[in-house]
């Protein structure tokens, strides 16, 4: 079902945002996900069912979105899916993406160890990093919140 559509930028096309199909299987309706050579992100039901404002997911996927399309999208894709070094890279822009879009929003803290310990949520020890382990821990925070700093720092004030 189609919720809406919008441009994340000059350098990317319309994009549609849509909740998943009923017919899809419930595993995969449990993700928010961009499918960026369909110029299509999809919401998890729970961000859909919620009462909060999902534009931290959204900004999450089309920071995907848009990195898909100036790498190439099916490119992007297969390399997300098949290269886990470049999955975790991805992930951790879209960790920082929203996570600043909470801060925007004033639904996360601003300091360093309170961001510390929103993008230390078991989250990240899911389905996207299956190699993932506490021995790499600081690596990945340390990743994101580079990641974080550098997008504060472009934002116009």
């Amino acid at each position: 079902m189609l919720l809406f559509k919008f441009r994340i930028s000059e350098d990317t096309p319309l994009c549609s945002i849509h909740a998943w199909p009923r017919w899809m299987p419930g595993f995969i309706r449990r993700l928010s996900m961009t499918l960026a050579p369909l110029k299509r992100i999809y919401l998890a039901d729970h961000v859909i069912a919620s009462n909060r404002d999902p534009s931290p997911v959204i900004s999450h996927e089309a920071t995907h979105f848009e990195r898909a399309w100036i790498y190439g999208p099916w490119l992007w894709l297969a390399r997300y899916v098949f290269d886990r070094r470049f999955r975790l890279e991805e992930e951790c822009w879209g960790e920082a993406a929203e996570a600043v879009a909470r801060i925007e929003m004033r639904l996360e803290p601003t300091t360093d160890d309170e961001l510390l310990e929103f993008v230390s949520a078991p989250r990240l020890h899911g389905w996207q990093f299956p190699y993932y382990t506490a021995a790499r821990e600081t690596e990945v925070l340390v990743m994101i919140l580079d990641r974080i700093r550098l997008i504060r720092k472009n934002m116009p004030a």
